[in-house]
């Protein structure tokens, strides 16, 4: 007993250290690249960076500014002019790159983690080590790195907004208001924050909106249902409000603060801050790697479309999974809608969930078979010998 009381924080310990582990190997990844020449794209960023707040008519975001700056200290407000201080300067600013990485590989393993086990988040986690925005350009400072940690970070606290009930919660009426109604503010003044850093990658902002309507339109079926059998007196009006306003709240909230933050920290229309020019594509180039993970990502969509489909159907209330799976519709169908020659980088977190929920099935269905088989086998040997 006692030695086995012993090798608990033993196994804890490795755990947790192989969590961070695999949770730093994108950032490591894109980190071997730190040391790599200025690209003029960043150092076009760095120098309206350093000369202050972007002024009126002038392009730039202060939320990107500030992430851009986030790693330097001290600095002249110029970049330096010797060559070999500029490498250094550009290599120190892009730390915050590799730290943003690092903080959106994190809520890429608590989301999937959330919505369905943490080895398929950690899954998620070495499938970002596939993907050439992660792998190829990693290191390079950009607006998309924000962008994407915000819209990641977003989608963790809609997660929580979707696992407390409402009408189950055994708290008290102040708390069962005040605990979601502050979730709803805390996701959309991220999502704004999204938008702010890259307002041409701003489609995150339908995440709330996008619940809202399915939840909606699920609580209209099962009502229609109930409306069948009983009176109209007879809908549960008061549990379906409760169900609703925490999302119908983040929804109305998202372009509010979205309007407020785009007037305080964008001087210019939105339509001017343009994404980043794609280095890589979002699949390897490789054309047997790109077949693979797109059979993955086509089995992992179909497989997640199923599985979530069903459960809120029998649920009638939305969970992490369905909150995930529409920020992953969200992301694609926006990286579809770019087109190939901006950064994917903002699609990279959705890809990689897909992907391991992909994997995730291939797995579990070889197991079954191999069962099957397995079973098979030991019934023919015992009939053999009979």
């Amino acid at each position: 007993m006692r030695s086995a009381g012993r090798i608990r924080p033993v196994r804890a310990l490795v755990g947790g250290g192989l969590l961070v582990t695999i949770v730093a190997l994108p950032a490591l990844l894109a980190g071997t690249g730190i040391d790599a020449p200025p690209r003029p794209d960043e150092l076009q960023r760095l120098a309206d960076a350093l000369r202050g707040p972007p002024a009126l008519g002038e392009a730039g975001s202060e939320v990107a500014r500030q992430f851009y700056l986030a790693a330097v200290h001290g600095s002249a407000g110029r970049l330096p002019a010797e060559p070999a201080a500029l490498s250094a300067f550009v290599a120190t600013a892009r730390l915050a790159q590799l730290g943003g990485l690092f903080a959106t590989t994190a809520c890429v393993y608590l989301a999937t983690a959330l919505a369905r086990t943490r080895a398929q988040g950690l899954l998620a986690c070495l499938f970002l080590l596939l993907l050439p925005p992660v792998a190829a350009d990693g290191h390079a400072l950009r607006p998309e790195t924000p962008a994407t940690l915000f819209a990641a970070f977003a989608l963790l606290l809609l997660q929580g907004l979707a696992r407390v009930d409402p009408v189950r919660a055994r708290r008290s009426p102040l708390s069962r208001v005040a605990v979601p109604a502050a979730t709803s503010v805390l996701a959309a003044l991220a999502l704004s924050l999204a938008v702010a850093a890259l307002p041409a990658r701003g489609a995150v902002v339908l995440l709330p909106g996008a619940v809202l309507t399915v939840l909606a339109a699920q609580l209209l079926l099962r009502g229609r249902r109930v409306w069948r059998r009983q009176e109209l007196s007879g809908l549960p009006i008061q549990a379906i409000n409760r169900r609703l306003w925490p999302w119908l709240l983040a929804a109305m909230l998202v372009p509010a603060a979205a309007f407020w933050l785009l007037e305080l920290a964008v001087r210019v229309p939105a339509g001017a801050l343009q994404p980043t020019a794609a280095v890589a594509g979002l699949l390897p180039a490789s054309p047997l790697q790109r077949g693979a993970l797109l059979a993955l990502l086509v089995v992992g969509a179909f497989t997640a479309v199923v599985r979530v489909g069903l459960r809120t159907g029998r649920r009638g209330r939305v969970g992490p999974d369905l909150v995930l799976l529409v920020y992953c519709g969200l992301q694609l169908a926006a990286a579809w809608a770019a087109g190939p020659g901006t950064d994917m980088l903002p699609a990279v977190p959705a890809l990689a969930v897909l992907l391991a929920e992909g994997a995730s099935a291939v797995a579990t269905l070889g197991a079954w078979l191999l069962l099957r088989r397995r079973r098979a086998l030991t019934s023919a040997r015992r009939s053999g010998s009979r």
